[in-house]
């Protein structure tokens, strides 16, 4: 699992360590095609959790798109398990939308 934050596609200093998992993950994928290991990378999407500021000491719920950890992780399996050999080394949003690297 990794971030929408680690798209090369957008720019921020504090989104490297997410790109480099993105880019380890993508390399795996690369890596691992020919003993067809399917790799998929996902993105959970904005998850409440005690985390993330906004939640803490109860938070703003009003935050567009948020869910709650059960919704993502049914939303990521359904993506997964929707997903063949052919998905290998691409990056997904919980959605099932393919995400830019």
């Amino acid at each position: 699992m990794s971030s929408r934050v680690g798209s090369i596609a957008e720019d921020s200093t504090g989104r490297i360590s997410k790109t480099a998992v993105n880019m380890l993950f993508k390399n795996l994928a690369i890596d691992l095609k020919d003993r067809n290991v399917p790799v998929i990378i996902l993105h959970p999407g904005i998850v409440r959790s005690n985390l993330d500021h906004r939640w803490k000491d109860g938070g703003d719920e009003d935050v567009k798109g948020v869910v709650g950890p059960d919704v993502a992780a049914s939303d990521l399996w359904r993506v997964l398990i929707s997903k063949g050999s052919e998905s290998t080394g691409k990056f997904y949003h919980r959605s099932g939308e393919e995400l830019p690297w």
